[in-house]
Order: C-alpha cells, then structure tokens, then sequence
C-alpha cells in the first residue's frame, strides 16, 4: 500500500538517529571546570568517549529533520502532514520540555546545564533535540512504507549493537582492538595509549554503563521480537532470522552487563509484550504459550546467574539504609578523599583517573576494604 505523501528521506533520517547515534564512539576532550574543588582531582581536562559525540550526531540529524519537514511544506503540495498530534501525546511531551526548560534556567551552573559537562553531556541542547526528533517522528512516520523502512533500519542498528556485546561478553572487545583505539582516537589532534575500567567479558557496548545497556536490551527486545514471523517468503524468512540471532545476542549481552536494573527491565518490558499480543493469542495460542514459557525461562535462569545481585537489590528495597549519614567534613589528600562522618567513621575513597579510565577504591579507617555497586 502507497501512502498518499510518502516520507522516504524523512524515515532514513529517523533511522539514523535510532541506529546510528548509539553507535559513536569517539574522543573528545574538555576543560572539566572542577579542579578547584577538593574532592576532584587536580586535572584540568578529561576526555569523553561515549557520549559527546553522540550529542552532536544527534543534533546534526535533528536539524536535518527539521530542514526536510520545513521544505517538504513549503515546497511539496500537501506536504504538511494531513493528520494532528493527538493531545495525549503532545502534552506529556510540552510538560516534560516545560520542566526541563525550567531546570536549566534556574540552575546556578547555566553553562553546564545547556551543554552538558564532566560525564553528563545531555544537557538541554540534547534534551531539546530528542523532543523534536520525536515530535517530527511522529509526523513523518505515517504509512506502511515508512514504519517498514524503520523497522527494518532499527533491525540493522540493533544487530550491529548486539554484535559488538556480544563479543565483549565472550571476551572480544572491538574497542580494546588496534582498529577500536584508532576509532577512538579519530577525532583527537594527540592520539591517546588509554585503558580500560572494565574487565573483560564486562559488557558496555558503546554505551559506556552497564546499567544503560541493560536499560537499552530492555527497550528494543520486545520490539526485534516482534519482527519474527511464519512467513515463508524469502525476505521474511531473512528479517526473521537476523532477528532471532539479535534477540540472542541481546540477552548474551544483558548477561554480560550484569545489571540489576536491565534484569528487571526485560522482566517487565517481556510481561508486556505477552499483554499486547493477548488479542493476537486467541487466534493461534502455542506460538505464545511457547514464547510464554521461554520468558519465563529466561527470568529464572538469570535470577539464578545473577543471584547474589537480586538479593543485593531486593535487601535495598525491603531494608533501606537509614538516612541519617550526615558528613562532617571531606578532605583531598594524596589522591584520597578522605570523609568523616558526622559519628566519627571515617571512609577513604581512592579514585584513579588516568586517560579513560576510573577505578574507585573505599576503605575504613582500619583499612577494611569495602565493595562498591553500580546502580
């Protein structure tokens, strides 16, 4: 089926943005603006190498957007779209571009709040630009040619993610090659000898945290599992096969990030997807039963690999810590921020930062050594 104004450039660009984006991975670096301060080190400059780009590959694609759907109306007779956004979708996106305008206009740091700064690049430039990214999405995403294009251009993006995972779980990390640290590299002036925090077989993708991969395997599973068919023709066959081995490395790669909150995540975007094919499931029940059980399979088995890490999140949840650690002083010393709390208890935290790489260590004032979670 032809749509009647069909967005062919429109749907490449949303899928640049999907696919592409996730992938950068490059050097930059910048003033950090906090060796002033004493629990930082005394380094003037850091590097970014996840993120930063990222942003800017956002915003680039952003205003490609912006300048195809301006032309496409001004141009192209019936360009402008001939369907309305829906007010439950465009009031919760107004409030949340409302809040996060407020946010940075009352910050005290107005710079870093725009921009974005040390380890947090999305400031509101990229804040502002997935609002738009996902308003003119949801223009240009209309007929069947379209979400095909999409799908299918998010079925590659995911592949080639999954793929790089994947390898790092079994220990193959790209990056850690001589053609991953020239990638890296590619767009410092002074080429850097860096090395890495996380060991290997430690998934990260190209999305710097663990805990964003997990987070990341839970949003696009459901989606990739969907693509897979029973039908026979030649180019469904394919989709349903690349989509199968992605499905598979997605969760090799959820096993490899080691994130509580990814567990919980595919837990529950996984519960959905069997809700939302509920209708679908009176016509032809064993497709989903099976898939049922498997999810269920699934939860168990990484219940049991990661045990001690549900039982670290399930003790926080039903046994908080008391909020009553009030810190009486921090000082700098020697590498070491050295905090006392406000009983007496003193906690040393050591934090090495070398090029690309951070590695925290605490300790008491007997020199016990304590283990430090990511959440």
């Amino acid at each position: 089926m032809r749509t009647k104004n069909q967005n062919i450039i429109g749907a490449i660009l949303v899928v640049l943005v999907m696919c592409l984006v996730p992938l950068v991975v490059s050097a930059y670096q910048y003033e950090t603006g906090l060796s002033q301060y004493a629990w930082f080190s005394k380094s003037t400059s850091g590097y970014d190498f996840f993120l930063f780009w990222k942003g800017q590959l956002l915003m680039l694609l952003c205003a490609l957007m912006a300048f195809y759907v301006a032309a496409k109306c001004l141009l192209v007779k019936d360009g402008i779209p001939d369907s309305k956004l829906e007010k439950k979708y465009i009031i919760p996106l107004g409030l949340y571009f409302v809040m996060a305008f407020e946010s940075t206009i009352f910050s005290e740091h107005t710079d870093a709040a725009v921009r974005g700064g040390y380890e947090q690049w999305e400031g509101m430039l990229i804040l502002g630009a997935y609002i738009v990214v996902l308003f003119l999405a949801y223009w240009i995403v209309r007929g069947r040619l379209e979400i095909r294009i999409v799908a299918y251009g998010l079925l590659a993006g995911v592949f080639v993610m999954s793929l790089i995972g994947g390898m790092q779980a079994f220990g193959h990390d790209f990056f850690r090659t001589g053609a991953g640290k020239v990638l890296m590299n590619l767009m410092l002036e002074q080429k850097l000898n860096f090395s890495f925090n996380f060991e290997v077989g430690r998934v990260y993708a190209t999305l710097y945290n663990p805990n964003y991969v997990g987070s990341y395997v839970a949003l696009v599973l459901p989606v990739i599992l969907s693509l897979i068919s029973k039908n026979r023709k030649p180019g469904a066959v394919f989709v349903s096969l690349v989509s199968a081995i992605t499905s598979v490395l997605l969760v090799v790669m959820l096993f490899g990030s080691q994130s509580l909150t990814g567990c919980i995540g595919v837990a529950a975007s996984l519960v959905l997807f069997l809700i939302l094919m509920i209708p679908n499931m009176k016509k032809k029940p064993l497709p989903f039963v099976i898939g049922g059980v498997l999810c269920v399979a699934l939860c168990a088995v990484l219940v049991y690999q990661y045990r001690p890490l549900f039982e670290y999140g399930i003790n926080k949840i039903f046994h908080p810590a008391a909020n009553n650690q009030v810190i009486r002083s921090m000082e700098g010393k020697d590498g070491t921020l050295i905090i006392t709390m406000d009983n007496g208890d003193i906690l040393n935290l050591k934090v090495n930062i070398a090029e690309g790489e951070y590695r925290y260590e605490a300790t008491d004032a007997a020199g016990k050594t304590y283990n430090l979670y990511e959440d």
